[in-house]
């Protein structure tokens, strides 16, 4: 967890971490979803982590999103309010 209580969760579902999975489209902010993330996701829930946990800033993975639709669609779907 980081000082701002960011989770790997958070991270996972698209706080700015391009490399782990996410790619923008050039001059587009629109992005889409890879496998990558969704097994990241799906491994850090089977390791006990929290799709709802809330960082400083009271938000959850789902609120830290930035990646699109097809990616918060995911996440809903593993729970995500």
């Amino acid at each position: 967890m980081t000082k701002d209580g960011d989770t790997a969760i958070h991270y996972a579902a698209g706080s700015g971490v391009t490399d782990n999975g996410l790619r923008y489209s050039a001059g587009s902010a629109d992005a889409y979803m890879t496998s990558d993330v969704s097994e990241t996701v799906d491994l850090l829930l089977k390791a006990g982590a929290d799709i709802n946990v809330k960082n400083a800033d009271g938000k959850t993975p789902l609120g830290s999103s930035n990646a699109g639709k097809k990616l918060e669609e995911f996440l809903r779907s593993r729970g995500a309010k």
